[in-house]
């Protein structure tokens, strides 16, 4: 019997790996690449309207228009792919969406879904499987998407090696790679000047720790910091500004008077 899935918190990292598990499974022969153009026709016939909205703009039509009112045979039938329909969805469809991607994946992997592209009867069993409390159910928070999209523009320094300290007392990036690994952001973690402190997968419960003897920690971390300080009201100046773009309300920075991302020299 098939083990419970683990999503990611963030939908664009789920989106991603289904994508390299393609990838990986059509790089070494488990699956031919002819596999794509059934799972796009599966999912765009998961997603109508946005698929409408895609055909409407590639025959420079106006986007409010309905397809119906038009003669089929004289518009260019353009399909979007799963790139292209991800790219229009809005932004609260997105774990659906990832949902809908492994069904559509397993079923033409593993089942008969790359014949049956065009079957309406498969489509609505493919539309039957949506479960999102299912999917929620087996979240694990293991990145801050809100916080690097607020810090993408922010030039960082060099990682550093966990037996090197910084010099500056605050909150850095941390990554669990390992030093000779490409490195990507698995969380933050205090410093104090003298330790560093537990680590955290969410900069909101960086900034709310209370950092005593029994979170202090013997070990270091390999790190990295900005190449200027951002205070509190930055941020909430930030988060003022990209309301519109996803970015979680940062409430929890209310009650953190002192809190300032560290410049690291």
């Amino acid at each position: 019997m098939p083990q419970h899935p683990r999503y990611s918190n963030s939908p664009e990292k789920n989106y991603e790996n289904l994508g390299s598990l393609l990838w990986e499974l059509e790089k070494f022969g488990f699956i031919h690449d002819e596999i794509d153009q059934p799972i796009n026709q599966l999912m765009s016939k998961l997603y109508p309207e946005i698929t409408n909205t895609y055909l409407l703009r590639n025959n420079d039509l106006p986007l409010d228009a309905n397809v119906a009112d038009y003669d089929v045979e004289e518009l260019d039938a353009y399909l979007p792919s799963v790139y292209e329909i991800w790219e229009l969805i809005d932004n609260d469809q997105e774990e659906q969406f990832v949902q809908d991607y492994q069904n559509v994946i397993r079923a033409c992997v593993f089942g008969d879904g790359y014949m049956l592209s065009d079957n309406k009867e498969f489509i609505d069993e493919l539309i039957k499987l949506r479960d999102l409390d299912y999917f929620r159910m087996h979240i694990r928070v293991d990145c801050d998407p809100q916080t690097l999209n607020l810090f993408e523009n922010d030039e960082r320094t060099i990682w550093f090696s966990w037996d090197i300290f910084p010099l500056r007392v605050g909150i850095y990036e941390i990554s669990t790679d390992g030093y000779n690994e490409p490195y990507r952001v698995s969380g933050y973690a205090h410093w104090d000047g003298k330790k560093w402190h537990d680590s955290s997968v969410l900069l909101a419960d960086c900034i709310k720790q209370k950092r005593t003897k029994q979170t202090s920690r013997d070990y270091g971390y390999t790190w990295r910091g900005f190449t200027a300080s951002i205070t509190t009201k930055e941020m909430l100046e930030r988060e003022q500004k990209y309301k519109n773009r996803r970015m979680r309300t940062l409430e929890s920075l209310n009650s953190s008077k002192s809190f300032e991302f560290a410049e690291a020299l």
